[in-house]
């Protein structure tokens, strides 16, 4: 292997992990902003305090 082959080769290992490092932030964003939908979902869902009634 000569060095313009091996050059070449390690381009296109640059630019895989790169392009792995996109998708990678991508998937770590879409993954965040849909636990926080659904944190905020079940917060609005939490049944609010029973009050005393008359009778206690």
């Amino acid at each position: 292997m000569d060095e313009k082959e091996k050059a070449q080769i390690e381009e296109e290992a640059r630019h895989d992990v790169a392009d792995r490092d996109r998708r990678s932030a991508a998937i770590r964003r879409y993954l965040w902003v849909s636990e926080r939908r659904a944190i905020e979902e079940n917060e609005k869902d939490v049944a609010p305090e029973p009050t005393p009634g008359p009778g206690t």
